[in-house]
C-alpha cells in the first residue's frame, strides 16, 4: 500500500511535538523504511532516551488510522489473493505487530497472510531477524523464500538472511537507489511478480 504520505506526515508531527528541527516532506522521504529510532538520531541525535521515546509515541499516535483498500498499489489485492493460493505469505515490517495487523486487516488483505510480524522484540530491518523468524515459523529454508520490498532496509534484510530480494521500483526508494543495492531482481509492478518467480 502507498503508506508514504501517512508515514511522513506522522514523522513531521512527531518532530514538531518534541521540538525537533523544522523539517519538510522532502527531508524525510529519503529515509523511508528506516526504524523510528534511526530517524530520530538522524535529525536530532541528542542521546536523550526519554525524548526519543516521546518521539516514537507521538509518531505512533499520529499514525493511528485505518487505511482502506484505495491505498493499495495497482494489482496488489489480486496478486496477493492469487499468490495465497500457491504460497504461504507473510508480512515483515518495522511497525509494531499489532499496528501492522490492524493495517493489513483494514485494507482487506488479512485473510491471505499466514503471519504478520513486526519488530516488537526483534531488531528491525535491515537486521535479518524478522525474516529468519518467519522462515522458521513457516518451515522454510531461507533459500526457498523471496522478499518483496521497496526500500534498502528490505533488500538488506533479505540479503543478510540468505533470501532472494526483489525490489519494487515505485515504492519508497525508487529504481536508481535500489539498483545500487544489487537485489536479485527489480520490478515496476506487482503484476510482473508471477513471471519473475518462474525464473528463480
Amino acid at each position: 500500500m502507498d503508506s508514504e504520505p501517512e508515514i511522513i506526515r506522522s514523522a513531521l508531527v512527531a518532530f514538531g511535538d518534541v521540538g525537533g528541527p523544522a523539517l519538510e516532506y522532502a527531508d524525510i522521504k529519503p529515509h523511508m523504511g528506516c526504524p523510528l529510532s534511526e530517524l530520530y538520531d538522524r535529525f536530532i541525535g541528542d542521546g536523550d532516551a526519554e525524548r526519543a521515546e516521546r518521539f516514537v509515541e507521538s509518531y505512533r499516535a499520529a499514525y493511528e488510522h485505518n487505511p482502506g483498500p484505495e491505498l493499495l498499489f495497482p494489482h496488489a489485492a489480486q496478486v496477493v489473493a492469487d499468490f495465497a493460493k500457491r504460497y504461504p505469505l507473510a508480512v515483515a515490517t518495522t511497525k509494531p505487530t499489532d499496528a501492522a495487523r490492524r493495517i493489513v486487516e483494514s485494507v482487506g488483505l488479512a485473510p491471505y497472510f499466514k503471519i504478520v510480524r513486526g519488530a516488537d522484540d526483534l531488531p528491525p530491518k535491515p537486521d535479518p531477524a524478522i525474516l529468519i523468524y518467519l522462515c522458521e515459523a513457516l518451515g522454510f529454508d531461507p533459500a526457498q523464500v523471496v522478499m518483496v520490498g521497496d526500500t534498502g532496509t528490505d533488500i538488506g534484510a533479505a540479503k543478510a538472511a540468505g533470501i532472494k530480494a526483489v525490489g519494487v521500483t515505485y515504492g519508497g526508494w525508487g529504481r536508481k537507489r535500489l539498483e545500487a543495492l544489487e537485489p536479485d531482481a527489480l520490478i515496476d509492478g506487482l503484476d510482473e511478480l508471477a513471471d519473475l518467480l518462474e525464473s528463480f
